[in-house]
This record gives C-alpha cells, structure tokens and sequence, in this order.
C-alpha cells in the first residue's frame, strides 16, 4: 500500500501493514515514557540516523540513549503517512509531534521519521530508521 503523499486512513490497511503499524505504535509508547521494553523491537543489527545525533547509531547506542520523558510531558501525536510491506520488509513514513511556533515567529512542522521493519520468525522488528524537521 503506498499513500503517493496522501495520508492513509488506518482503517484501510491491508492485516500486514495494520500488523506493522501496531508495532510502530507500540513502539512509540515504549519510546516516549523511556521504557527499555521498546529495545526488544530492535533488530539485533539496527541502524538508525536519530534527528539528535550526529551519525548513524547502533541498536546498543539508542538504548543507551533512552530517558524518560520530563515530568508532565505528553507524548507527541503520530500520523501514519505512507507504509509499504513487501514481503518480510516494511517501509513506514509518519510524521511525529504537531507543528510549533519558533521564538523569531517562524512555524516548524512536525518531525518526519522513516522506519525500516523486518520479519524475523513470528516478529516484525525495527531494521533501520531516519528521522528529522523539515526546514521553517
């Protein structure tokens, strides 16, 4: 399935590609409240180019990266934009967190984040990822 830009309704995902967002969700969960349980989605040989890092990192080095979200934070909204499964492979592109406003007035988008899953046994893990903001 392939959203060419459109933003996918949920509801129409075929059962595999509705199976990999649900892992991306819970994923995200995990993610946002600093749980290392989110480290076992994690391919054994993921890399990953985090919008905060400066190289790619290892499955080792985001879980050592991992914090628990400051008091009262709320988790940022995710929206599925496009996904494509092919196979053992997925592709998910979604956009993370709302559009906010920067202090000289100019507005930034939410982040955009891409991540590769692969099946593995009975598993959809994460294989890979990029993620970052596109420019004001």
């Amino acid at each position: 399935m392939n959203s060419c830009g459109r933003h996918l309704e949920e509801t129409r995902l075929d059962p595999d590609a509705a199976e990999v967002w649900a892992c991306e969700q819970r994923y995200w969960a995990l993610y946002e409240r600093g749980d290392p349980g989110c480290m076992a989605l994690y391919a054994a040989d993921f890399i990953g180019w985090p919008s905060v890092a400066a190289l790619p990192q290892t499955r080792t080095a985001m879980g050592d990266g991992l914090v628990p979200p400051a008091a009262g934070a709320a988790a940022p909204p995710l929206e599925l934009v496009g996904i494509a499964v092919d196979g053992p492979v997925a592709v998910v592109h979604l956009a993370r967190g709302s559009a906010r406003r920067l202090a000289d007035g100019r507005e930034l988008p939410p982040s955009k984040v891409m991540h590769t899953w692969i099946r593995r046994g009975d598993s959809w893990l994460l294989l890979g990822g990029i993620g970052g903001y596109p420019a004001p």
